[in-house]
């Protein structure tokens, strides 16, 4: 009798328990879509890049939701009809949880546009939307495409210059919403993104610095031919930090910039040789010399790891190498003298 009335007890407590996920208590005050480009041939013939400026967000700053945006919200590519799907993506959560305004993309190739269909001039529709169960009813905006999105020509370079320039704006209007002053920078008479600006670009637009080599203070050049030129300098290579995002290598070196107001690379050199000298110093006279030494010569190993992490400047690593060598030929020769 006893197990018969748990049973019942359990059986009417699950029926109590709300089941699905928890919604969210309001909509979004701004749900929009501000700018769509569309380019093509901007890597092969007969490929085609929609790119979309987007913006959401609460009028009270306690409105906003604890869960980030692509779990929350969903921007797609529809048919002209908006029957069919034709591409999805969800934002990315970049600043304040990927709310605010923000980028998206859908990338085609020339394969993928011959079998979807797509056609230049097309008034598709491109919907910002909220996921469906956690807001009920679910919101959305949708922007139909008009023939002044489009890019009128179909010359790779116009395309890129078009799509350069709709990055810049972009960039501009989505610092200002952040309140952020670096995601442009000016360079000469040219306006190229930032390194805050580069991360998060190269997220939203994959090979974006591939088609667009002129928005980077950096530019990778590929030779035409693969045994002429050469291969990046370490200078050139060393601020692309985006391949380390998301990993615990990215967290630290943006908590690292945090410390030390963006100097990161600077200060992990001076305090790597501020270390190294003061050992070589200390070790003669208050280390234990056979506990100190092997230490600091297996230490050498490092200078090639870092290196190859792009977090140490060759010119660096070439200088603490000139320390070890000093300190070896102390040991070998001015010791045993």
């Amino acid at each position: 009798m006893f197990t018969r009335i748990v049973i019942a007890l359990l059986l009417i407590s699950a029926m109590l328990i709300p089941c699905g996920p928890a919604l969210a208590d309001t909509a979004p005050d701004t749900l929009t879509i501000h700018a769509v480009l569309v380019s093509r041939n901007l890597e092969d013939p007969g490929d085609v890049l929609f790119t979309v400026h987007y913006e959401i967000a609460w009028d009270a700053p306690g409105d906003y939701p604890d869960d980030p945006s692509d779990e929350t919200h969903l921007v797609q590519l529809m048919s002209t009809s908006g029957s069919l799907t034709l591409a999805a993506t969800t934002p990315y959560p970049y600043y304040n949880n990927g709310y605010a305004e923000g980028v998206v993309s859908f990338y085609f190739t020339p394969d993928e546009v011959n079998i979807l269909g797509i056609t230049w001039d097309h008034q598709y529709t491109v919907r910002l939307t909220s996921k469906l169960g956690w807001i009920s009813p679910v919101v959305k905006y949708d922007y139909t495409l008009a023939d002044t999105d489009y890019c009128p020509s179909v010359n790779q370079g116009v395309n890129r210059s078009y799509l350069k320039a709709w990055v810049i704006d972009s960039a501009q209007s989505i610092a200002t919403d952040w309140g952020l002053s670096t995601a442009l920078t000016t360079v000469s008479i040219t306006t190229v993104l930032s390194e805050t600006g580069e991360v998060y670009f190269l997220r939203v637009i994959p090979g974006l610095r591939y088609l667009c080599p002129d928005l980077f203070t950096l530019t990778i050049f590929c030779p035409d031919d693969p045994n002429e030129g050469g291969t990046p300098t370490h200078d050139q290579t060393l601020r692309d930090r985006s391949q380390y995002e998301g990993t615990w290598v990215g967290d630290a070196i943006e908590a690292l910039d945090d410390l030390s107001d963006g100097n990161s690379t600077f200060m992990l050199n001076v305090f790597a040789i501020g270390v190294i000298v003061v050992l070589m110093v200390i070790s003669r006279n208050w280390l234990p010399q056979r506990t100190a030494r092997p230490g600091m010569l297996l230490g050498l190993y490092t200078l090639p790891i870092g290196a190859e992490l792009r977090f140490t400047e060759l010119t660096v690593v070439g200088f603490i190498a000139l320390l070890y060598t000093m300190f070896v030929a102390k040991i070998l020769f001015w010791d045993k003298g």
